[in-house]
């Protein structure tokens, strides 16, 4: 079964475990690279990366990269965000990401919305520092120039979220991947947003969006999180 999909804010009522989220507050060096796709940053000279157990998850994940999409991929109720930051996680027990996406439970990706306000968030603006570099060395990862904090690309409140079994949602589109998407979003400012993604579409000619189309849900379970 593929991603994204759209949610409905009626969707079933499941009871999950609290999810637990490790080191995820801890200040981490990371790379920023301009790929085909998207946005990614990545946490570089990890002793002990950050991990997320929990959730009705049945083994602890580990975070791999932060990947960001425009418009945002999944959609509650027709309601689309400007943006979406996707924390993509591989199940320790497979021991790294290549091999994890063999697995249906391999990869977890948490989501994120962000709607725009007048107000300004701090974690992008080290991201957008990075932007001159990046548009001269695409597809090279670039060293962000201060240390970031994975906490800062979730939402405030994390106890309500959709979780469905899907795919990536870039080639080769595995379908090992277990996703929770927050219902409520985080925040940037206009200015932000179209620092961060402009440049990006620039450089993809036309394309300024990199979200992949909506896919059909078919018979599959969706949730939402009871709180």
């Amino acid at each position: 079964m593929q991603s994204p999909i759209q949610f409905e804010a009626d969707s079933p009522r499941k009871h999950f475990t609290e999810l637990y989220f490790t080191g995820y507050n801890n200040f981490y060096d990371a790379t920023v690279t301009y790929t085909e796709q998207a946005i990614r940053v990545a946490l570089t000279g990890l002793k002990k990366p950050p991990t997320v157990c929990g959730g009705g998850l049945v083994t602890e994940y580990v975070l791999d990269a932060i990947e960001f999409r425009w418009d945002a991929e999944h959609i509650i109720d027709d309601k689309r965000y400007p943006l979406e930051a996707q924390m993509i996680h591989y199940a320790r027990r497979y021991e790294n990401y290549d091999t994890a996406l063999k697995y249906k439970d391999g990869i977890a990706i948490f989501s994120t919305f962000f709607i725009v306000t007048k107000t300004p968030n701090d974690a992008f603006e080290n991201l957008i520092q990075a932007i001159p570099v990046c548009e001269i060395k695409i597809l090279t990862p670039v060293d962000l120039q201060q240390e970031i904090v994975p906490r800062f690309f979730l939402p405030p409140k994390i106890g309500k979220y959709y979780r469905y079994s899907g795919s990536l949602t870039t080639p080769c589109f595995n379908e090992s991947v277990i996703w929770t998407v927050f219902s409520e979003p985080s925040y940037l400012s206009y200015d932000q947003l179209e620092d961060f993604t402009k440049k990006w579409s620039e450089l993809n000619k036309l394309q300024t969006t990199n979200c992949r189309e909506l896919q059909n849900i078919n018979s599959r379970n969706v949730y939402l999180s009871a709180i």
